[in-house]
């Protein structure tokens, strides 16, 4: 008895010696990499754009590299690619084209960090976030100021636009949540009436009262630019959206990008020379003098109208389908 109690100690002490061995060796410290590399996939950036992130590249020292792609070569790749993708990132210029990305389970949920940032600008999943404002506005051309709204698009018919039917998806998108889903048949007939008002190719310029276009397509210092509904309700507006990539080898840098850019002083100077609106007014106090003349925005933001834009393409198609049933009737000759 005495004997094992003995053995007993001594393997106890053996042990000790191990431990208190092992605990005085230097063991070196895993620190995370400071330095990365986060691939841009853009529909509006050129590789040589990387200019614009020489202040993060310098801040975070992490190397930008820019792949010009749309939303479909972006789709395309993805699913070809799945765990290989070759970029990180992807920034669009179009707030339904990133929705479609998020749609097919492209994108990766983003931290709790980003969307306490980004807020109302945050995606219902929050997959993806806004980065800047572009918002509807009317060109009076070389016409004095006149104060505008969007119901004009109804009464006018001297109107035209060169936004496709996915430019405008956000737009009506952002009608269709300020009647709400239980006025959505009012909401159709408002979308209605306003396709049927738009005026035919051929259009004399002379005859023309405004050209219904995104304040980047109208930036032109000599063309009198109006921002609808400034006294109620404010102006609806596209977004310029950026999201993760599912499977990006670069996640914990390409976060790093999107909250250095949600930052407000960053924000602005990132939209400022990409000339549409940050997210937030900054009182005067911008770099960009037409930041400074900062509209009023309506309420109906990124996270509000993204759950609308399956229903507006839906009713998009509805409405074109009976159009041409329209048009084949023997009443319409």
């Amino acid at each position: 008895m005495m004997a094992r109690n003995m053995n007993t100690k001594g393997r106890f002490w053996s042990v000790v010696c191990v431990i208190t061995f092992l605990g005085s060796c230097s063991i070196p410290e895993v620190k995370e990499s400071t330095k990365g590399n986060v691939t841009i996939a853009s529909d509006f950036l050129e590789p040589k754009d990387t200019v614009l992130f020489k202040g993060f590249q310098k801040y975070t020292n992490v190397k930008i590299k820019i792949v010009n792609l749309d939303a479909d070569s972006v789709l395309s790749h993805c699913k070809t690619e799945k765990f290989n993708a070759n970029y990180d990132v992807v920034w669009l210029s179009s707030s339904y084209s990133m929705y479609r990305l998020s749609r097919n389970n492209v994108l990766n949920p983003l931290s709790f960090e980003i969307k306490t940032l980004a807020g109302i600008h945050s995606s219902p999943k929050n997959n993806f976030v806004s980065l800047g404002l572009n918002p509807y506005v009317f060109d009076f051309g070389d016409s004095t100021a006149q104060k505008a709204i969007y119901h004009d698009l109804i009464k006018s018919t001297n109107w035209k636009t060169n936004l496709g039917e996915d430019d405008l998806v956000p737009f009506y998108a952002s009608i269709l949540s300020e009647f709400g889903i239980k006025k959505n048949n009012a909401g159709k007939e408002w979308i209605k009436k306003t396709i049927r008002a738009k005026s035919d190719e051929g259009l004399d310029d002379q005859n023309l009262s405004f050209e219904f276009i995104t304040f980047l397509s109208a930036h032109n210092d000599t063309n009198t630019i109006s921002f609808p509904n400034q006294q109620k309700n404010g102006c609806y507006y596209d977004s310029y959206c950026m999201g993760i990539v599912k499977n990006s080898k670069n996640y914990h840098f390409a976060q790093k990008l999107l909250t250095y850019f949600l930052a407000e002083n960053h924000n602005e100077v990132i939209t400022g020379k990409l000339h549409i609106f940050p997210l937030n007014d900054p009182k005067g106090r911008s770099l960009f003098g037409f930041h400074n003349d900062y509209p009023y925005f309506s309420k109906h933001s990124l996270n509000q109208t993204v759950p609308f834009f399956n229903r507006t393409k839906y009713m998009l198609k509805k409405i074109k389908a009976e159009q041409f049933k329209e048009s084949e009737s023997p009443t319409s000759n």
